[in-house]
């Protein structure tokens, strides 16, 4: 016999499936068009900071950028902090949100005296 909280583990768990599956998909096939102030690779890794300017000159173009995965970004010899930024902010380009500057943290840093 199936009780109620079978029903409704069972839907919990293929609800979040379904949402995983989602998502994943989104990030995969989804480039986004440039938008706003950002609108080429120059001003997309300008716009993130933390060094990754640096790495215009790897990518061709805006569909590289987008279709990168981390080896990819290992490959063209990208540092991993940089390769990590890149990809969480061309993953929040694809759901929607524009890049932003986010100043680094100075906690932990020690004061010179």
């Amino acid at each position: 016999m199936i009780s109620f909280t079978n029903i409704s583990r069972l839907s919990s768990i293929f609800s979040h499936r379904l949402c995983y599956k989602s998502i994943s998909t989104i990030s995969k096939i989804q480039i986004p068009k440039p938008q706003g102030k950002i609108q080429n690779v120059e001003d997309f890794l300008k716009t993130i900071g933390r060094g990754c300017d640096k790495y215009v000159s790897v990518f061709k173009d805006w569909d590289q950028l987008f279709k990168s995965s981390g080896k990819d970004l290992e490959g063209l010899g990208i540092p991993v902090k940089q390769r990590r930024w890149i990809l969480n902010w061309s993953n929040k380009m694809k759901l929607g949100v524009e890049p932003y500057y986010i100043k680094p943290s100075t906690k932990g840093t020690k004061k010179k005296k």
